[in-house]
């Protein structure tokens, strides 16, 4: 999980994140690791994680019993923690870190572990005094690489773009889509920027993703073309997958094929404002108020989702949320402040 948050937010490669953080469209770790309560002033919480684990070996390894009664605290304040954050995870963010779930379910273990066969209550306070200055040194150690690495931001910006550089360019899909996020040239390609986005409107990641795009876009207005390309992990609009992982995704992408090209980026927000809350009689009633409900069963709509699933083939698109900047494929959620250096370069380039 630390290994996972220093890769988000202090990216030094376009290699994308841990694939075992990112297992489904729910069991994501990015938004968790996106949110505010991933970390305390840039140092990030799972280091808790990491000397609650530690700490309660403790005991095993010094036969200290006011330890064991100690650590009965510890895991006490630990697991009401990890309740919190379960459920600000389900409520707030509506996504579940699957490393941060088996934490709090070995968390939870090890307070009933502790609660039933340990009889031992004391709180040491010296124990309590040792712990605190162990956490409190990894912490002030870690606070200080932190801003070493908002220190080395331009360095690392320049290896960015390197990096980039060396990627294979495989160009933009053979057919333009209709759902444009950002315009600043009739011909998509005399841009500086030019973004392809291949997302799902039920992957959390996707999203997240979306709030970035349009923050990039704002950065950088008349200089950036951006064109959304459903690509749903459903197999009733999307050839390449064997099952339906997001059931309404398909859906989704229907009422957005079926309505004015003007309409886009509203429906495109509004589906992912409502992500959360989703559901088939969501997007039939949004259909209806629009005009457009007899659209969503007719088969020429699938038959446009499903041309624009196709354009991601040759770039071989195996997870959402993948863009492609300027023909070169990144996958998974990246910060503003990680591509900024790219856009720029382009940018600069194309002048």
């Amino acid at each position: 999980l630390t290994n996972h948050y220093f890769q988000v937010h202090f990216p030094t490669d376009l290699s994308g994140s841990s694939a075992l953080c990112n297992i489904s469209s729910f069991f994501t770790c990015d938004k968790a690791t996106l949110s505010g309560a991933s970390n305390i002033l840039g140092v990030p919480i799972s280091l808790i994680g990491i000397f609650t684990g530690l700490f309660l070996f403790t005991p095993y390894l010094f036969g200290a019993k006011k330890v064991e009664g100690f650590n009965f605290y510890l895991l006490l304040v630990n697991g009401i923690g990890c309740l919190a954050l379960f459920f600000y995870s389900l409520i707030a963010l509506g996504t579940l870190c699957p490393m941060c779930t088996l934490f709090y379910i070995a968390s939870w273990a090890a307070l009933f572990c502790y609660w039933k066969y340990s009889t031992i209550r004391n709180f040491d306070f010296v124990t309590a005094g040792s712990y605190s200055l162990i956490v409190l040194i990894a912490f002030g150690t870690t606070y200080a690489s932190v801003n070493e690495k908002f220190q080395q931001k331009a360095e690392v910006a320049q290896q960015m773009v390197e990096q980039y550089d060396r990627m294979p360019v495989l160009g933009n899909p053979d057919i333009e889509s209709p759902f444009i996020l950002a315009q600043a040239t009739e011909n998509f390609e005399d841009a500086p920027i030019q973004l392809v986005v291949f997302s799902d409107y039920q992957c959390p990641a996707c999203r997240v993703k979306a709030d970035i795009v349009h923050d990039i876009i704002d950065r950088y207005p008349g200089k950036i073309n951006a064109q959304y390309y459903f690509y749903p992990l459903d197999h009733d609009c999307n050839p390449f997958m064997q099952r339906p992982m997001n059931q309404l995704s398909c859906q989704g992408a229907y009422l957005t094929a079926c309505l004015s090209r003007d309409d886009f980026i509203q429906v495109h927000d509004d589906i992912f404002d409502n992500q959360d809350t989703l559901s088939l009689d969501w997007i039939r009633n949004y259909a209806q108020r629009k005009g457009v409900l007899d659209c969503l069963e007719q088969k020429q709509t699938r038959d446009q989702v499903v041309e624009l699933v196709l354009a991601s083939e040759k770039f071989r698109v195996q997870s959402t949320p993948t863009i492609l900047i300027n023909g070169v494929k990144v996958e998974g959620v990246f910060p503003l402040h990680a591509l900024a250096p790219i856009f720029d370069a382009l940018i600069e380039r194309a002048k």
